[in-house]
């Protein structure tokens, strides 16, 4: 698993945890929602971040599949 994708998936474990500590004192009367004020922006920033880069990874396999030199289908297809 890639580094970004464990850093992603620390986020959410963190704001499904505080997801159930806010439940479980909100049936206490004690009012704790900010924590997830603070975690559902870490966790949307975190997700849009690795997906803005997964996006450019893939914008960049797509632009070298063409490429002559690439030992990849494309080159086994060409030599047809």
């Amino acid at each position: 698993m890639e580094f970004s994708k464990k850093i992603v998936l620390a986020m959410l474990i963190t704001w499904i945890a505080s997801l159930v500590v806010t439940i479980v004192l909100k049936i206490f009367n004690i009012d704790t929602e900010f924590i997830l004020t603070y975690t559902q922006v870490a966790l949307v920033s975190g997700v849009i971040g690795y997906l803005t880069k997964s996006g450019i990874e893939n914008v960049n396999k797509i632009n070298e599949w063409g490429n002559p030199d690439d030992k990849g289908w494309y080159c086994a297809f060409k030599s047809w």
